[in-house]
């Protein structure tokens, strides 16, 4: 290809192939348009890096072509050009013609490829902005191409670049070659680069002999224009298409920073990695976010640096997943050893070998009217059915809930999996290890607490019931009239009494009732706890926030009833109970999907309403008679409340203290008994709802409402716990050994809890921001290399709410030995 004659062949061969393939090609302007066409012809050998540009003007019927001559050696030094083109025009010459938005139209031929670009002409403002040799470096379009590895191998390679325009106005444009100096990347090596829309950076890795398992790619910019970052497999000679989706491997947005592991064996051939800065900010930014300015500007410089390294290996994976093990079975030990400890103590006070001295009570401003035997009804089977449905209950809507959730997160990992499109999950990508095709494997790993605590937990329990409920008692306790039920096999309602221990008074009337089927449920969610949540981390997203919080609510909800239930063996329906969870569950997802004050302020009205048709049941649980048998249906109570504010209002005593016994004027049989504690209770709901619907509003109104809903389901369990304790001590129950146990838990719990929540606030990703800006949060790992903020979060979470679930479990241990008739209801 050193001759003139060649030369025109292949000129011939550019322009049938062009027709050929139906592109906007120069063929049309100088072969259709313009018969007695101009064509300039040019020859270049390229044997040094800096190539000097090339400066001219154009008209219509005018054709250039340029030929660059490159060598085999010279293209092994320097694999990789750039094409860079600037145009502008006249603008006296441009007010000449109507046709002012035609381009510069360039076609280019290259190791059997040809392409074809229109390259946009530069309208100045006015004749004072035509300042040609400054805004090249500025506006210019440039297409990559580089010595695309094929089978033929020559000594000389032809570039051909063909340029015309089918427009009346004179064009000055300029063309230069620039070489990319920084194309092949090395491991380790920071490199710096620039790009623009028109002009985007594209480099290449070859692994070569590194035997990676994982790559690590990090970037970081000093410019927040929302980029493109996107890993794709080799193309061909010409690298000008790496903006279309179908061409890439795994893509994700970002501005200041980002980050992305990949698999060492997905690119065995190398990839290329590719920066396309995106004309404007929107694709970076959430649609409700966005300021209102749409203008878009392909020439804005956006400037990058990044680094290719090793990733974590999977050799090294072994210590970070078997150390959290050691860790909770060294917990599970000392929880065994603390339970074999207080059960031995336990069985010496049950057989009467260690006699308590009676308990005094103390604190009259809190002190409850009322025991524990004036709540017992005659329906004590009914008590144990109704507890052993919340057992069956969350069982039947857990697998309900699961199997849809499930189909959606196997959807989620699938379109990861298949457009590799990283916006679609928010990971913390400075701390995200993979494992297989998971991305994110210890973010799913860290999940193991609430599965290992959960089980224990049930355990425990079951070890527990065996002890207290000995089946061969069970007609023996049946017979007693007084008292809670004990239902075989291992799910029911029991006393804290052993009515098989013959030499000692303590029998079935004594402490408090312990609803197991409602610590096993405890159990069993904290277990479920950390499979949504697990499967929620697979690609944590807006759609599927609430698989990681459903279960939280249940376990406020368990929390609350069981210790109610403790001092109230009225039974509490199970079907009610998680009818109100239902009903949580589809409100916060309407909030998550819609976040709008008008689902608020839905959530606070339905609250509100629960709250208010329940204090009537928990300040006069107990206090209502009716011949001589205790009231505790909801509508039969709200029937004679309503008859006792008639009459208050009748007789004008409603504003008035009342220390006397009140009977109904048409039924003296049917009566309510005066107590200040009964509104201890009642008063203490109400103002931990009050001071939580108010920080939704206020403390927290900036968080997402699914976060919210959370927040006061969990005051509501936790501060309760607190407040049942308080009123132990008010009552001078806690001054036993056997309350070390519980308040051992109830202190772990809290500093557990104080921690976690620390964690929990250190964000390293949110889906309630963009793509691109939740990267921005990103944080390295903390703890071994492997785990960061969240993963901590799960794993002290996890330890909490079983410490948590202990409180519950051992709480009421120092009134084993205490009759019924003597334990306050509060």
């Amino acid at each position: 290809m050193s001759n003139s004659k060649e030369y025109f062949q292949l000129c011939a061969t550019l322009i049938l192939v062009s027709l050929w393939t139906s592109l906007i090609t120069p063929a049309e302007c100088f072969l259709i348009r313009n018969k007695n066409m101009n064509l300039t012809m040019t020859e270049y050998s390229v044997d040094m890096p800096d190539i000097p540009s090339i400066s001219t003007t154009i008209v219509r019927g005018e054709t250039h072509i340029y030929f660059f001559t490159f060598s085999s050696s010279f293209l092994e030094k320097w694999p990789a050009y750039q094409l860079q083109f600037y145009a502008e025009t006249d603008l006296a010459f441009l007010n000449q013609t109507s046709k002012r938005s035609y381009p510069l139209l360039v076609t280019a031929y290259w190791h059997g490829s040809i392409r074809s670009w229109e390259i946009p002409i530069y309208v100045p403002k006015d004749a004072q902005e035509l300042r040609r040799g400054s805004r090249f470096s500025d506006n210019l379009v440039g297409k990559t191409f580089w010595d695309y590895p094929i089978d033929k191998q020559f000594d000389l390679w032809n570039l051909t670049v063909q340029i015309c325009i089918n427009n009346d106005a004179t064009v000055f444009y300029k063309m230069k070659i620039a070489t990319l100096p920084d194309f092949r990347v090395r491991h380790g090596l920071h490199v710096t680069g620039m790009a623009t829309a028109s002009a985007p950076s594209i480099y290449l890795f070859t692994p070569m002999l590194l035997a990676w398992q994982h790559l690590f790619i990090e970037v970081t910019s000093n410019t927040e224009i929302c980029t493109l970052l996107s890993i794709q497999k080799l193309q061909g000679p010409f690298l000008d298409q790496m903006d279309r989706r179908m061409e890439m491997d795994y893509l994700e947005t970002f501005t200041l920073k980002t980050a992305l592991s990949l698999r060492g064996d997905k690119f065995p051939d190398g990839f290329l990695l590719v920066f396309y800065p995106f004309p404007d900010d929107t694709k970076c930014e959430r649609l409700e976010n966005h300021n209102g300015d749409w203008r878009t500007n392909v020439f804005r410089k956006k400037d990058m640096q990044f680094v290719i390294r090793e990733g974590m290996p999977l050799s090294d994976y072994t210590l970070p997943l078997v150390f959290p093990i050691i860790v909770m079975l060294c917990c599970g030990y000392v929880t065994l050893l603390i339970q074999w400890r207080f059960n031995k103590e336990r069985k010496l006070v049950l057989d009467g070998f260690k006699p308590f001295a009676p308990i005094v009570r103390r604190h009259s401003l809190f002190k409850s009217h009322i025991t524990i035997n004036d709540l017992v009804i005659e329906e004590h089977t009914r008590v144990a059915v109704q507890s052993k449905r919340y057992c069956r209950g969350v069982i039947v809507s857990t697998a309900f809930y699961c199997i849809p959730v499930f189909q959606l997160i196997r959807t989620f990992s699938d379109r990861l999996l298949e457009t590799g499109d990283f916006d679609v999950c928010y990971f913390n990508h400075y701390c995200s290890h993979m494992l297989g095709s998971i991305h994110d494997f210890n973010h799913i790993y860290s999940n193991i607490g609430y599965l290992f605590f959960g089980l224990l937990y049930g355990l425990l329990v079951w070890r527990r019931q065996r002890v207290m409920c000995n089946p061969t008692t069970i007609n023996q306790i049946e017979e007693q009239s007084s008292g809670c039920t004990c239902i075989p096999p291992h799910i029911g309602v029991c006393s804290q009494g052993n009515a098989n221990a013959p030499n000692t008074p303590h029998r079935h009337g004594h402490g408090v009732c312990v609803h197991y089927s409602l610590l096993y449920c405890l159990g069993f969610t904290l277990f479920m706890t950390g499979i949504m949540s697990a499967g929620y981390h697979v690609c944590p997203s807006q759609s599927n926030f609430q698989f990681d919080t459903v279960f939280m609510y249940t376990i406020a909800a368990i929390t609350v009833v069981t210790i109610y239930q403790f001092r109230h063996p009225t039974y509490l329906s199970a079907n009610f109970t998680f009818i109100a969870l239902a009903i949580v569950t589809c409100i916060t997802v309407l909030g998550l999907l819609w976040e709008q004050s008008i689902v608020r302020i839905s959530f606070t009205a339905i609250h509100s309403t629960f709250l208010i048709s329940v204090l009537p049941k928990l300040c006069y649980n107990g206090y209502i008679r009716q011949n001589g048998r205790l009231v505790h249906h909801w509508h039969n109570m709200m029937h004679l409340l309503l008859l006792k504010l008639k009459d208050d209002i009748l007789e004008g005593r409603l504003f008035k203290p009342q220390n006397v016994v009140w009977r109904a004027p048409h039924d003296p049989e049917t009566l309510i008994i005066p107590g200040p504690g009964r509104l201890v209770l009642p008063g203490f709901f109400l103002l931990v709802n009050f001071f939580s619907l108010l920080a939704i509003w206020t403390v927290l109104g900036e968080q997402n409402f699914a976060t919210q809903v959370l927040f006061v389901c969990v005051m509501n369990g936790s501060m309760y716990t607190l407040f049942y304790s308080f009123l132990k001590w008010c009552h001078g129950e806690c001054r036993r050994n056997l309350w070390i146990q519980p308040c051992f838990y109830l202190i772990s719990s809290l500093i557990l809890w104080s921690v976690a929540m620390f964690y929990f606030f250190d964000v390293s990703s949110t889906w309630e921001h963009s793509p691109a800006e939740s990267r921005l949060l990103n944080t390295d790992c903390l703890v071994m290399n492997f785990y960061d903020s969240h993963d901590m979060w799960h794993f002290l979470s996890s330890a909490a709410l079983f410490c948590s679930a202990m409180v519950l479990l051992t709480v009421d241990d120092d009134l084993i030995d205490q009759p019924k008739s003597t334990i306050p209801v509060f």
